[in-house]
């Protein structure tokens, strides 16, 4: 819907681009040498974070977005490295529990819970309701479906448009079974 509706597209990029485009920074608690290695390293955790925020704000149009956290365990301390986002249709929520998120598998039929600390979690409520309702997309998906069935309607009308009108008779009572093909084939039952 976003590639093929131009305005819900437009308006989602400007919402998500107006996010992406601020200066996100950490200040130091104090003057200190602790103060200040401790900005760098919460600095550092956050990068992955500025770099795939535009994937993190998809939640606007969807209710929710998932990225995996993707960690740096060589060292002693444990760092994000980076995200990998996760598309929408390996999620799935259970009726008895609508805002809870979970992963499908082949295994389980429920899903399995996100592990903890392995992944960013973003909800939106756009409007009240469950979760997957909750973004813009729901909203507007009405509009584009009256838009582009309009368009496609449109440019049917217009391939055909101006064309001469094929008529044609049958001389030969014998070709009535021709005529019952044609018939057949024009107006299946």
């Amino acid at each position: 819907m976003e590639e093929k509706y131009l305005h819900y597209g437009s308006e989602l990029s400007t919402r998500k681009r107006a996010l992406v485009g601020l200066e996100l920074y950490v200040e130091p608690a104090g003057d200190d040498a602790v103060s200040q290695r401790a900005t760098e390293r919460v600095e550092q955790a956050l990068a992955p974070i500025k770099e795939n925020l535009f994937d993190i704000l998809d939640a606007i149009g969807k209710g929710f977005s998932v990225n995996e956290i993707d960690g740096e365990t060589s060292a002693k301390q444990w760092m994000p490295a980076g995200l990998s986002y996760l598309q929408p249709y390996w999620l799935q929520i259970r009726r008895e529990e609508p805002e809870t998120l979970y992963l499908r598998t082949d295994t389980n039929t429920y899903g399995d819970a996100l592990a903890p600390y392995k992944f960013i979690t973003h909800k939106i409520k756009a409007k009240s309701g469950v979760l997957i309702r909750g973004g813009l997309a729901r909203m507007a998906c009405g509009a584009f479906l009256f838009s582009n069935y309009a368009i496609k309607d449109w440019a049917t009308f217009a391939e055909a448009y101006g064309r001469p009108l094929r008529v044609g008779t049958l001389a030969d009572p014998a070709e009535q079974k021709l005529l019952n093909t044609l018939a057949d084939h024009f107006h299946p039952e």
